[in-house]
């Protein structure tokens, strides 16, 4: 599988093999800033036992990750805290996963609040592919996964990274060093383009040596817009 890798804002560029299990798994480590990832949602299931994020991608559909889809999903909008999660915020879908890949739609039951806000879909990939540019921009993803001490945060997080080279990219790409990333409850958040507010990665797992596997969106974007057609 070839990836494109992307590198931190800040830090090294180099990945450590003799890095601890702790180093390697520091994850998205700081609140987000009251209008960042203003389009994250947070989905579970009714006994909440599943924890993952997603992007409102406009009033009636969510975008995520495949591995999400659970029994009795609900869709909580324009939270933050998940101490404060009320029937107001919640909103029930129709899930449409991909059949072969890690991504998923899902249509809400009731659209969101008509000033909800969303992330676009990118509008200038190359083919199947991310921009070229997109490795000089900083690049943003969001999440409530587990911090380095392996407890579950109410709080939502933000990272930020950015590219380091052009590499070939295909269904996914991989983001991150040692010092950033995402785990577990981070899973369907978007790797989002913050000065053209477009969503161009979609968290599935963590990859080799510690960092984030992403599913491309460009690569699933005539896939999507077939999808919300729907």
């Amino acid at each position: 599988m070839r990836i494109l890798l992307l590198l931190p804002l800040l830090g090294l560029a180099v990945w450590s093999i003799g890095a601890t299990p702790v180093e390697r798994f520091k994850r998205i480590a700081n609140g987000c800033l009251s209008n960042e990832a203003d389009y994250q949602v947070f989905i579970t299931n009714k006994q909440q036992s599943s924890r993952c994020g997603g992007s409102l991608i406009s009033s009636k559909w969510v975008l995520t990750a495949k591995h999400c889809n659970k029994p009795d999903l609900t869709v909580y909008l324009g939270i933050r805290d998940l101490t404060k999660l009320n029937t107001l915020n919640a909103r029930t879908g129709d899930a449409h996963p991909h059949p072969d890949d890690d991504i998923m739609l899902i249509k809400l039951h009731k659209e969101a609040p008509r000033l909800a806000p969303t992330v676009s879909l990118p509008n200038n990939c190359k083919g199947q592919r991310p921009p070229k540019d997109m490795e000089k921009e900083k690049l943003l993803v969001a999440g409530w996964g587990l911090d380095e001490k392996g407890i579950k945060p109410d709080i939502l997080r933000c990272v930020r990274i950015r590219s380091s080279a052009s590499c070939p990219v295909e269904e996914t790409f991989c983001a991150g060093t040692e010092h950033t990333g995402t785990r577990t409850g981070d899973s369907g958040g978007g790797l989002v383009l913050e000065n053209k507010n477009m969503v161009y990665g979609v968290v599935r797992s963590g990859c080799q040596l510690g960092c984030t596997s992403f599913t491309n969106v460009c690569y699933f974007l005539q896939w999507i817009k077939d999808e919300m057609k729907k």
